[in-house]
């Protein structure tokens, strides 16, 4: 009996408690408004002193985490029935519940008795005393929530100069995305051509650092001073390459002027390594129709040869000594001895062209990874200038950059249409001006240096023998005029051709096409 008189007086009291709860909920939910609403202030004004990502929804949340923690603090305290039995009694129950609560287990006829007329008190006052328990709220504080609120629904509101910022530094961060994306295709690009043993690894290895190094970037500017500092070693690739290429070429040159040797140098210079074994081979056979005095004489041409010849290292020290060995061997001996040592010639001179070879790939994969290179970087200074910050020398108006870009826009038309004129601001090579004119009829122009192969001529000129040059058939007859829309399909379908037999990065692909587009006959 007394177990079930207990519980009717804590279910009675129930109500009360859960009025207590609510209330101090409220409470602690106004707490903790008012502390979010000055955590979302402080972080308000510190991101109108520096750049703050997402501020706005920062404060805004951390009001209502403010809030949240607030009620979830006041929720996990919950108010015991002693607390409803103070309040109840402070509205009129005289302490006779709480003195109930107290002997709540003791089962004595008078405990049971005033345990009695509590309930019944609590039973029939309850409902009104927890009608007229309300919040009893600071003013202070509700003042300063609401004057925080204000304060910051304006600081959300109103401009703040640190978004331009921002913007600026959210712009950069994405064309430094792009930039990294840009290289690391290049580097896969070139990596998937390249092997360890291959002549472009150098520039595979350039521009995998530079994706590297493009990644730990901290902005646009230190971006395009690390893309300067790449291209400046594909430049000076490409520059010692050329030299390479410039010394074969003069040596070339100095084995053309024998008549002996010519055909050997018409194929270094030709690259053709065909020509090559065909000139040993016609070598083999002046020489065995030669005088003495003649072999003495081509004897003489090789040793000179040998004291210029190019290359450096190991490769030039056994290209030389192939050289004295076959100028021994005409000066000393013949037959089998000669046949040997020109054998061993022509696998030295075979090894020197394939050294031009890789030199000439290496410096045309150098170049044109140095104008993609360029290109790229022109765009992100353009968007860097346009945010109104510095850009480095290199890619200003008329900086190295745009230099390298503009002459791969050159070389690339130069070696598609092999004409493209300097009217039009783009020509690579000799050819049909292709300018900004009247496009009705023009000029090809007058060839006056040959080119082509340079073969002796047995027959006399003035009296003497003398050199004669075969050129091959040309797109237009020097100095005819001929409509320019026949001119320009003639160079765009050379073009094509080209692109379709070399393997050029897509820009640069883009690049010839857009030039031709913006040529074409109207």
């Amino acid at each position: 009996m007394a177990h079930a008189e207990s519980v009717r007086l804590l279910h009675l009291l129930k109500p009360v408690q859960r009025r207590l709860l609510g209330i101090r909920a409220v409470a602690f939910a106004t707490y903790g408004l008012a502390a979010g609403i000055g955590a979302g202030l402080l972080v308000a004004l510190l991101a109108r002193l520096m750049p703050l990502a997402g501020h706005r929804a920062l404060s805004l949340l951390l009001v209502a985490a403010g809030v949240a923690i607030g009620v979830g603090y006041a929720l996990l305290r919950s108010v015991p029935p002693a607390e409803a039995a103070r309040v109840l009694d402070r509205e009129g129950g005289e302490e006779a519940i709480r003195t109930a609560l107290h002997y709540l287990r003791d089962d004595s006829p008078i405990v049971r008795m005033q345990r009695e007329e509590a309930e019944l008190w609590t039973e029939t006052h309850a409902g009104d005393v927890r009608k007229r328990l309300v919040p009893q709220l600071r003013k202070p504080l509700l003042f300063a929530a609401a004057g925080g609120a204000v304060a910051l629904a304006l600081l959300l509101v109103l401009p703040n100069p640190q978004d331009d910022v921002l913007a600026k530094r959210q712009e950069q961060g994405q064309t430094l995305r792009q930039l990294t994306a840009q290289t690391n295709e290049m580097a896969e690009r070139q990596e998937s051509h390249a092997q360890p043993a291959d002549p472009l690894q150098p520039v595979a290895e350039n521009v995998r650092q530079l994706n590297a190094d493009l990644k730990e970037s901290a902005s646009v500017g230190e971006a395009l001073d690390k893309m300067e500092a790449a291209m400046s070693e594909l430049d000076k690739t490409a520059a010692a390459e050329e030299r390479k290429l410039d010394q074969a070429g003069k040596w070339a040159e100095q084995m053309k002027r024998s008549q002996a040797l010519s055909a050997i140098g018409d194929s270094l210079a030709q690259r053709d390594e065909a020509a090559l074994r065909q000139g040993i081979d016609a070598l083999r056979q002046q020489l065995a129709q030669m005088s003495a005095e003649q072999k003495q004489a081509a004897a003489k041409q090789l040793e000179q040869l040998a004291q210029t010849a190019p290359g450096e290292g190991a490769s030039k020290q056994a290209l030389q000594t192939a050289l004295q060995a076959a100028a021994s061997s005409l000066q000393t001996a013949g037959g089998a001895e000669t046949g040997a040592a020109l054998t061993a010639l022509q696998e030295q001179l075979l090894q020197q062209l394939a050294q031009l070879q890789n030199s000439d790939a290496l410096a045309e994969a150098a170049r044109e990874q140095a104008a993609v290179l360029a290109q790229l970087g022109l765009a992100a200074a353009q968007q860097l200038a346009a945010q109104g910050e510095a850009v480095p020398g290199a890619w200003s108006p008329g900086g190295a950059a745009e230099a390298a870009a503009a002459g791969a826009g050159a070389g690339a038309a130069g070696t598609g249409a092999g004409a493209a004129g300097a009217g039009a601001g783009a020509a690579g090579g000799s050819g049909a001006g292709l300018g900004s004119g009247p496009r009705s009829l023009v000029s090809t122009p007058r060839t006056f240096a040959g080119s082509g192969n340079v073969q002796n001529d047995q027959g006399h000129v003035n009296g003497s023998g003398g050199e004669t040059e075969k050129t091959g058939p040309g797109t237009a007859t020097d100095g005819v005029s001929r409509p320019y829309e026949e001119v320009y399909a003639d160079y765009e379908a050379e073009a094509k051709q080209s692109l379709d037999r070399q393997t050029l990065p897509q820009a640069m692909q883009n690049l010839v096409r857009d030039y031709f587009t913006g040529i074409a006959p109207e």
